[in-house]
């Protein structure tokens, strides 16, 4: 929210009509607190479950059950904001975008919730619709937070108005910045290892699997020792922007900065060096070179996986659901592109679909997540 409103200036309004748009946004906030919640909620059961490609039936059934509480709980807010009063006519715009935010949003919420409890029923979604009323809906909530940011303009709100607003509904921590005085623990003091090897073992071991089923999926001889090469590395790719995401949701960019500096060199330097023999090399070529080159560039090539898999706006498809295996928008949708594409295979929807759900699987094998909270933890701290 406070991405909307970190630059704000302009002024017109007197003081009394000011304070009452002020007093209406934090009712307006409060609202959006309550979204940002119920989503949360909805999404650490998705989250628990792989979007639910590792769920069982009580997985499943858990699944439902949280889709359903989320779609009364934004059918409820629905109402909560139509019944919002006063409005001040200057408010009018922002109102009624905010309006149609929260009505689109519990359409689709009951869409999810349907669809789940059809699927655990043994029935087909219905995956377009489900996925133009996320657009819809996406669509709607960027608009309304654009006429907050013009309504808060146009009033002169300046920063101590912004944090009063954070502060009264609910929100105020999520903007808070960091005071100047504080510094950043020595990295020898952060918990790195464990994360350098869950993401080496994660992206190894889940390349087995993939590699195994290779000739069945794409109608090849054995995966070539090229692929494999550049599934590991994708893997690895893949990996790291997920304690990227982690480390920035646990610890800000302070966080995500100092691990994502701390182990990338490391956890490449052990692939590439784990992947080729340079002993063995012919008299006269320069192996070590060589090598350094690889790694050089593949952080070249972890740079540019980071930007693509950044401008993903799921993980795990949390809005989609089983959809996200084939979708673009979701980080294991852009994995199984990504190795689909380089492999020769961009049309090969179940190679993609086996590859999302192996990554899936292995993630929540995995103790990824917790290892990068902690030394997120410890970063801040």
């Amino acid at each position: 929210m406070a991405s909307f409103i970190e630059r704000i200036f302009g002024g017109g309004i007197p003081s009394e009509r000011r304070e009452a748009i002020l007093a209406y946004l934090t009712e307006e906030w409060k609202l959006q607190g309550i979204q940002d919640a119920e989503g949360g909620r909805y999404n650490e059961v998705l989250t628990k479950y792989g979007g639910g490609a590792t769920a069982g039936s009580e997985g499943m059934s858990e699944i439902v059950s949280a889709a359903k509480r989320q779609a009364e709980a934004y059918a409820s807010l629905s109402r909560q904001h139509t019944a919002l009063s006063p409005v001040p006519d200057e408010a009018g715009p922002c109102y009624l975008r905010w309006e149609h935010t929260y009505l689109t949003l519990a359409e689709w919420a009951s869409a999810m919730a349907a669809a789940y409890e059809g699927f655990n029923a043994g029935a087909t979604p219905h995956e377009g619709r489900l996925q133009e009323l996320q657009r819809t809906q996406q669509k709607t909530e960027r608009d309304a937070h654009k006429e907050d940011f013009k309504l808060l303009k146009r009033i002169g709100a300046k920063a101590e108005d912004v944090r009063r607003l954070m502060k009264e509904s609910g929100d105020a921590a999520s903007v808070e910045p960091p005071a100047e005085s504080e510094e950043m623990p020595a990295l020898d003091v952060i918990p790195l290892k464990e994360i350098e090897e869950s993401v080496l073992m994660t992206s190894l071991l889940v390349t087995e699997p993939i590699n195994n089923a290779w000739a069945g999926l794409t109608g090849e001889n054995a995966m070539s020792q090229k692929h494999n090469f550049f599934v590991r590395m994708e893997m690895l790719s893949f990996f790291l922007h997920l304690v990227n995401r982690y480390a920035f949701e646990a610890g800000g960019a302070d966080a995500r900065a100092a691990i994502q500096d701390a182990i990338t060199t490391n956890v490449v330097t052990n692939v590439i060096t784990s992947s080729f023999t340079i002993s063995q090399a012919k008299e006269g070529f320069d192996a070590e070179q060589w090598q350094r080159n690889m790694i050089s560039q593949g952080i070249e090539g972890l740079n540019d996986a980071e930007y693509d898999y950044g401008s993903c706006k799921e993980v795990y498809g949390e809005s989609t659901g089983f959809a996200a295996l084939l979708s673009d928008e979701s980080v294991v949708g852009r994995l199984g592109i990504r190795i689909a594409e380089a492999t020769g295979q961009a049309d090969n929807a179940d190679l993609r679909m086996f590859i999302g759900k192996t990554a899936i699987k292995a993630l929540s094998k995995s103790e990824l997540m917790g290892h990068v909270v902690k030394a997120s933890k410890a970063v801040v701290s």
